[in-house]
């Protein structure tokens, strides 16, 4: 088994540059290949005997009798774990990015579609990303309800950070105008600057002295508004870009296999790996093939990181790739570009 460092352990160096050489070029790893290319100060013979020795266990596979190794799942699991540096981006790729959100609107659906493009752009891979969160970092700012055909209410819901929700219910009973005008004053009166988890947890304590001046229709009503706005916070919206980019890779040649990839990469299940928990340690999580848990995105890999306002996270966002992706440089680039979206959305809410 190879040990968990680098330095001084001959197999973790070799399948390093194995791996490393599969990544940039595509092509099955020999072991002349690897003396030549790396300069490794051992003979070929040596370094075809330590490749045989990592894929019996179970680092690199051989799909062909005669062909060179590739690795497998476990192999570039390790290699992301204990293998790779964190990679320093050039001033050149820092400015790039900034230049690019200088010139964005500060709109919130638009500034997270422009942040898909330039993960896409700057990655050379899929990007994708997911408006904020409302819960926990979402403070209730405004309320307003419109009337409609019937017993149709359009809610319009508006937070601090600029973000606006819109939906459309249906009461059991009619409403007049001045009972809906008195419903929106009092929501706004008793839920201006709450946070989503507070409005959770306690609407109900929150209401519970306050409601005596509503007769037991218009406190109904509020009841149904309130499960309406705490709903919003279950709406996962999510951005993606770059398909195209993963067409160049040979991974993706086959055409059938490409378009069962693309039904699968959609918003639904971006939200649900979303939602999985973060490396507490580096802040950022990686599924790699079989990690993905759905067989037609097995060939990719996916990285995600959290972007965050005062501390607190408010959404994610990601890259995914084929599973020879250079993953040293995608998490360097998803780390600048998480703290320049989080510098964005900071800024956005204090103006």
């Amino acid at each position: 088994m190879i040990e968990k460092t680098v330095g001084g352990n001959r197999e973790a160096d070799i399948l390093k540059a194995a791996i490393y050489s599969y990544i940039t070029t595509a092509e099955p790893i020999a072991s002349q290949k690897l003396v030549k290319a790396y300069k490794l100060n051992v003979s070929s013979a040596t370094v075809r005997n330590i490749l045989v020795k990592l894929e019996e266990q179970g680092y690199l596979i051989q799909p062909h009798t005669s062909a060179g190794r590739i690795p497998t799942d476990k192999g570039y699991r390790f290699y992301v774990n204990f293998l790779i540096k964190t990679e320093l981006l050039t001033d050149e790729e820092k400015n790039f990015i900034d230049d690019a959100y200088s010139s964005i609107s500060y709109d919130i659906e638009s500034i997270i579609k422009d942040t898909t493009k330039l993960l896409s752009l700057t990655t050379s891979y899929i990007g994708f990303a997911e408006l904020p969160r409302f819960h926990d970092s979402g403070t209730f700012k405004h309320l307003e309800l419109i009337a409609l055909q019937g017993r149709r209410i359009m809610i319009i819901i508006i937070m601090r950070s600029g973000d606006m929700k819109k939906k459309v219910v249906c009461f059991s009973d009619k409403v007049s105008s001045a009972d809906l005008a008195r419903i929106c004053s009092f929501l706004n009166e008793n839920l201006e600057g709450l946070d989503f988890a507070h409005i959770r947890s306690d609407f109900r304590e929150i209401f519970k002295e306050k409601h005596f001046y509503l007769n037991e229709t218009v406190y109904n009503c509020v009841l149904s508004i309130l499960d309406v706005i705490l709903s919003f916070e279950e709406e996962k919206n999510v951005f993606i870009d770059g398909y195209e980019y993963l067409m160049q890779y040979p991974e993706f040649s086959d055409i059938n296999k490409a378009q069962a990839m693309f039904r699968a990469l959609n918003a639904g299940y971006l939200s649900k790996i979303l939602n999985m928990p973060i490396d507490s340690d580096r802040g950022i999580k990686v599924l790699i093939g079989r990690e993905t848990a759905d067989s037609d995105i097995e060939d990719c890999s996916l990285i995600t990181i959290r972007y965050s306002l005062f501390g607190s996270p408010m959404g994610s966002l990601g890259i995914i790739g084929p599973r020879r992706m250079a993953y040293s440089r995608v998490m360097s680039k998803l780390n600048y570009t998480a703290c320049k979206l989080s510098d964005i959305m900071t800024k956005l809410l204090l103006e």
